[in-house]
């Protein structure tokens, strides 16, 4: 599905993929009544993708994204991030970044709570009835 292109606009030269074990942050004014999930009402352009609107800025991977969570995991949890990231690397072009695979992984977390309750369950959570 990938093919080569030597002058990718979304190449690894112009961002940075560190990860960093921070406490949650924000950068956000806390008096506006803005949400990063807010859609406005009034009629707007298309928007163009996350990943275009990154580059055409400055490429930091931290654009648009105010907030930090830091998190610490089981290995095999950082195992499977490893395979699915290299699978990811495989599907899609440009290679995504780690962050942005972990912000897909815990947005599909957030729109299916069936799974995250299994996954709860498996470490020992009981289900109240």
């Amino acid at each position: 599905m990938k093919s080569g292109a030597e002058d990718d606009l979304f190449s690894d030269s112009t961002a940075s993929d560190t990860d960093q074990d921070d406490p949650v942050e924000s950068d956000a004014d806390p008096d506006s009544d803005a949400t990063a999930g807010d859609v406005s009402s009034t009629t707007q352009p298309p928007q163009r993708p996350y990943i275009i609107r990154r580059e055409m800025q400055n490429g930091d991977i931290k654009f648009e994204r105010p907030t930090r969570i830091a998190m610490f995991v089981h290995d095999d949890v950082a195992d499977g991030e490893q395979q699915l990231l290299a699978q990811l690397q495989q599907d899609l072009n440009p290679d995504p970044k780690t962050l942005d695979v972990r912000e897909a992984v815990y947005r599909a977390a957030l729109n299916n709570p069936e799974a995250v309750v299994r996954e709860l369950v498996k470490l020992g959570y009981d289900l109240s009835e």
